[in-house]
């Protein structure tokens, strides 16, 4: 049930930042990619836990 609720959840939403448009296209996987990108994440970090696998 909480995964089917996370799927809903990341249809709705709309990123506004590139890191975010590639997490949610799931190019992005891990917070480790976006330090080593080395910019500045500046989507609340709500958002950001719609990356698939975190560890």
């Amino acid at each position: 049930m909480a995964e089917k609720l996370a799927q809903l959840d990341k249809e709705r939403w709309n990123p506004r930042t590139e890191i975010g448009r590639m997490v949610k296209s799931g190019e992005i996987t891990s917070l480790e990619q976006i330090s080593d990108m080395g910019k500045p994440i500046l989507e609340s970090g709500a958002n950001l836990r719609r990356c698939p696998s975190r560890s």
